[in-house]
């Protein structure tokens, strides 16, 4: 508790410091705080460096209105220019002085004292919130809040509110008997009555209220600038509402101005500049300031992007742009976005009737408002627009949709995305590795090709005769064809198995242990836990192995990472990387 007041105390000796330097100082001769490295203690010099008030002080402000707060221990009082302690050292906190007077606790209770250590209304409120820009003060007492006018000393309103906050200086709300409702700060009326069930600020000026289940506006200084009347009012933007009233939408500035009128039975997300809505169970598209640039007329439509959407006319499917154009004509059964959306692909209705035939059109955006289109069996959705997979003639290719053309003359049986620059293909029924530039990093040999990455580094593990092998990213071979599983694991390792026995290697093939094992724990945890002879360790990364134990298993606490639990069959235990066992285990 000490901790605390101190800290406050110091919190409201910075605050001093802040009005300071607005107000100046008021002291005929100008004082300032000067710390004595050798008393470790705060007194006042005068502004050629002489000491005035003596360093005796745990910490001080600096002087305001010809007064100082300053804190000897963990107390405050009130010092005059003269150094004399006009308010006594015998109190936890004290704020700024406001019409000579200030509000101070003692004994975790808030009273107002004035400039001459007097009290003027007794030590007896449990909390309290000072009005900035103003006299007044909420204060709490028996759990219930005041407005408390300092300048004359009385109340304004006798606490009697459950909750009291400040909107503004000229307003509070409040809660009386479960109900909210705005009080003014001049004789403590009402702004709007307590029979509000629920406030939530939208902006520092407005916030919305439930009055019996129906959603207003009110601002911060308590007018109503939109009578509850609304299902709900919900943030669209920073500065848009969403109001529902009997299942219809609309859109509301903040001071509730009608943007769109409350009569869509949907308003989706604003993107790209746009509001898609839906009206008659057809979509059109609105702007940002409730202009209905493509009045609702599509039964299906997309919202925006790269400046078209996706529209559904007369059964079938096309893309229109910001004029409601077409720029793709509704001749599609379907029409997909790529991944990024980069890329269309369209199936016309014929295309699906017809046996080894083109069955779809990949759809090219090459600006907002035009659009090109290539034919071909089958099109990936999953690419960038620089290697779009397609098939023609049942062989696989990449298509280059930035240049129209495809990227390499070559074909595959299957072919996979691009990542990082690379991509796995299949030729004849064996698996391969081609570049950006379409050559063979591996040559088509193997039945599987896999990559991995450890790191920032690439691998490929290769599948020969039933067997993995390990090459780096440039195909040179690292490990022969000779694992029945390969695993990367950090920090720079690979677990291998072989003949039913794993051991623990290093990237380059370089073996790090010199045992095998029946067992070893294939996630990437290290030291790794390792069976053999019946018993298990860890290893770690250099190879070094801990004791071996009777156990079931060892496997690192998903809780701590340092910590690993050994299972015996019977009971469990704990242990530390080097395999000690922890201390009241």
């Amino acid at each position: 508790m000490k901790l605390i007041h101190r800290t406050l105390c110091i919190l409201l000796i910075l605050l001093s410091v802040q009005l300071q330097a607005q107000q100046g100082n008021s002291c005929p001769e100008d004082l300032f705080p000067f710390y004595d490295k050798e008393k470790k203690a705060w007194g006042y010099a005068d502004i050629m460096g002489m000491m005035v008030i003596e360093p005796i002080f745990t910490k001080v402000s600096p002087y305001s209105s010809s007064k100082a707060i300053v804190q000897k221990g963990n107390l405050c009082g009130v010092l005059d220019c003269n150094g004399n302690l006009i308010v006594p050292v015998q109190y936890e906190k004290i704020l700024n002085f406001r019409y000579n007077k200030a509000w101070a606790s003692k004994d975790g209770l808030w009273g107002l004292i004035d400039d001459k250590g007097r009290t003027v209304i007794a030590h007896q409120y449990t909390d309290m919130y000072a009005i900035h820009g103003a006299e007044l003060t909420w204060v709490k007492k028996n759990g219930v809040w005041g407005l408390f006018d300092e300048d004359n000393t009385k109340f304004i309103i006798t606490p009697q509110y459950t909750v009291a906050q400040v909107l503004s200086p000229n307003c509070s709300l409040i809660q009386k008997d479960g109900k909210l409702g705005v009080v003014n700060h001049v004789n403590g009326g009402f702004l709007l009555e307590p029979n509000i069930e629920n406030v939530k600020k939208i902006s520092p000026r407005d916030i919305i209220f439930n009055q019996d289940g129906k959603w207003g506006i009110f601002n911060n200084v308590g007018k109503v600038t939109q009578n509850p009347m609304y299902d709900s009012l919900d943030v669209f933007k920073t500065d848009i509402l969403i109001a529902k009233l009997n299942n219809q939408y609309g859109l509301l500035d903040l001071s509730g101005s009608v943007i769109l009128p409350v009569e869509y039975q949907q308003i989706a997300p604003y993107k790209n500049g746009y509001f898609r809505v839906k009206k008659n169970n057809l979509y059109g598209f609105a702007s940002v300031k409730g202009k209905v640039y493509i009045k609702p007329k599509y039964i299906e439509a997309t919202d925006f992007a790269n400046g078209s959407a996706v529209v559904k006319e007369n059964g079938l499917y096309g893309m229109i742009d910001f004029k409601d154009s077409f720029i793709v004509k509704p001749v599609y059964a379907t029409i997909f976005p790529s991944a990024f959306n980069e890329y269309y692909v369209g199936e016309t209705p014929a295309h699906a009737d017809q046996k080894n035939n083109a069955q779809q059109d990949l759809l090219l955006p090459l600006t907002t408002s035009v659009f090109t289109t290539k034919t071909f069996q089958l099109i990936s959705l999953g690419d960038s627009v620089s290697a779009i997979r397609v098939k023609q003639k049942d062989k696989w290719y990449y298509y280059n949709g930035k240049t129209q053309a495809i990227k390499f003359d070559i074909g595959f049986n299957e072919a996979g995305a691009f990542v990082n620059g690379t991509a796995a293909v299949t030729q004849g029924g064996k698996a391969g590795v081609i570049n950006s530039a379409g050559k063979y990093i591996l040559e088509p040999l193997y039945t599987a090709v896999e990559t991995n990455r450890l790191g920032i580094l690439s691998f490929y593990i290769v599948t020969e005769n039933g067997k993995k092998g390990l090459l780096n990213a440039s195909g040179k071979r690292i490990l022969a064809s000779e694992y029945e599983e390969i695993i990367l694991a950090q920090p720079n390792h690979i677990k291998v198995r072989k003949n039913g026995l794993w051991s623990l290697l290093r990237t380059d093939g370089t073996a790090v242990s010199t045992q095998f094992y029946t067992s070893m724990d294939t996630t990437d945890v290290m030291p790794v836990p390792v069976q053999r002879a019946k018993k298990w360790c860890l290893l770690n990364q250099d190879g070094v192995e801990t004791k071996l134990v009777k156990a079931v298993w060892i496997k690192q606490d998903p809780e701590n990472s340092n910590v690993y639990i050994v299972n015996n069959g019977k009971n469990s235990y704990s242990i530390n990387k080097i395999g000690e066992k922890i201390a009241g285990e």
